[in-house]
Formats: C-alpha cells, structure tokens, sequence
C-alpha cells in the first residue's frame, strides 16, 4: 500500500508540519519557532547522526550512488548472463545435441570416456569452468578447462594441449569465464 493511501486511512494529512523527515515530532512550542530557528535544530540534529548537511556532502554521496548503482546493475547483468549461457551449455549437453562437447582439442573429444552428461555435471558442480571466447570468429566459442589444475583429468596430455591453446586465445581478446 502507498504511503498516501496508508496516511489517508490513518487520518493523517501531508500539509501536517509536526512530522519532519527527521522523525522529531514537534510540540506545540515548536510549531512557533521560525524556519531558522528549525533549520538549526535539524541541522544540529543531522551532524550528530553523521547525516549530509551541504551540498558539497549532498553531490559526492549522490556520485557515489549512481557508481554504486551501475556496478550493480552490471553485475546484476552479468550474473543473469552467467546463469543463462551455463544453462544453456548444460542443456545441450543433456539433450545429446550430436557433435556438442565443450572439451575438446581440434575438434575431437578430449575424455571419449565421459559422457554428454558427466561433462554437464561437471558444469553444474563447478568442476569445469565453462569459457566464453569472443575472438574465435564467426560467432565465438564456448569450452572449458577443469577449476582444480591438479586433479588427474588435467594432466591428460591432450587437456594440456587444449589448455596451452585456450590460454592463447585468451590472451587475444574477449573471453569470459561463466561462473
């Protein structure tokens, strides 16, 4: 419910004085103070509680707030896409797509032993790390490579091959490491 309807059917009406923002409620020897006499009061009131009394204070905490706000938004974003584009490598890996495997070094599996559906658990408990590669053209290039370096399907020569030549691409350009 707005705060206007919540006033109404509490009876209160907004051109009332006696409820500053600050949350003081004034008596009736407050209400014959004149605007400075108030003004200092709240502004007495405000530094106390460390809140904003210029307009120097005022702009550089509102700065803040839009920096704070896009990086969020931004991160928000990119957390969205993350969940999206690991979804979707996961579901066609568990819809057998023919031909999708995200490990693979010149296009051949590197593990012929696992399964479309081991590889997408892999995904989904984070043992492999899925990666986004923007500079491989036409459209970029989805892979992987193992989160822990030192388990035993890493030192596979193959995987090493792949991993040398993944860490050059990304050395290249855009890429991205899907959380």
């Amino acid at each position: 419910m707005g705060s206007f309807a919540l006033g109404y059917l509490l009876g209160m009406t907004f051109s009332d004085t006696s409820i500053p923002a600050n949350g003081y409620t004034m008596d009736r020897s407050d209400r014959d103070m004149t605007s400075e006499e108030w003004a200092k009061i709240c502004a007495d009131d405000d530094k106390s509680k460390g809140l904003i009394t210029s307009k120097k204070e005022w702009k550089a905490a509102y700065e803040k707030y839009l920096k704070e706000s896009k990086d969020s938004k931004e991160e928000s974003y990119w957390n969205a896409w993350d969940s999206a584009a690991k979804a979707k490598v996961v579901e066609r890996l568990r819809n057998h797509e023919n031909g999708y495997w995200v490990l693979t070094y010149l296009k051949e599996p590197i593990y012929p032993q696992f399964t479309q559906d081991d590889i997408a658990n892999f995904i989904e408990s984070g043992e492999l790390k899925v990666i986004s590669l923007d500079s491989v053209p036409p459209v970029g290039v989805v892979t992987a490579m193992w989160a822990d370096e030192s388990r035993e399907e890493a030192k596979d020569p193959t995987y090493i091959k792949h991993l040398e030549r993944l860490k050059q691409e990304m050395k290249k350009g855009q890429y991205r490491i899907i959380n």
